[in-house]
């Protein structure tokens, strides 16, 4: 399991700015994070705030059970499975987090041409490219990285999520 939280953010244009403000503030907390992006241009970050200002944006948080996971290459797999699926290019910036018990992406999405959020021009991928494709894409590029899992791993893993407090998680698999 991969993918763990998608959000758009929509409202007012003055919300629509507060949001993507907020979002990038998030993904570039960490001095130390790892920062990945579509162009060198937006690895500065000034121009990445100068950039996403005011835009519509897709939020995407990758947070794969493994601590172990190439998240750089998730990352890339994933915006590269949008960008097939929608047939479009999409500007990105993504910041690798460690301020949790498990690494984990945040990745801010918006349209190559830096299309303003409206009515007639929204930024929308379609949620079973998000649910199913993406995560496909992630479980591949993790497999190839670090195999299968054993039985006994699998097994064991499955128990910790029946059995968590958390029971958000095993109660999504099932609905």
């Amino acid at each position: 399991e991969c993918v763990s939280r998608v959000s758009y953010n929509s409202g007012s244009p003055n919300a629509i700015e507060r949001s993507t403000q907020s979002a990038i503030d998030y993904l570039l907390k960490n001095d130390d994070a790892n920062l990945l992006a579509s162009s060198a241009n937006l690895s500065d970050i000034n121009n990445a705030q100068d950039f996403f200002k005011g835009k519509r944006i897709l939020r995407i948080c990758l947070s794969p059970e493994d601590n172990d996971a190439p998240l750089e290459e998730v990352v890339r797999g994933v915006i590269s499975t949008i960008e097939t699926h929608m047939g479009q290019k999409i500007t990105y910036l993504s910041a690798v987090h460690t301020d949790t018990e498990h690494r984990h992406a945040h990745i801010v999405i918006s349209r190559e041409d830096g299309g303003r959020c409206s009515a007639t021009n929204p930024l929308i991928v379609p949620k079973k490219i998000l649910i199913n494709e993406c995560r496909k894409k992630a479980q591949h590029v993790i497999t190839s990285a670090l195999g299968f899992m054993s039985e006994e791993e699998y097994i064991n893993r499955f128990k910790e999520r029946v059995f968590s407090v958390d029971s958000a998680k095993i109660d999504y698999q099932i609905a």
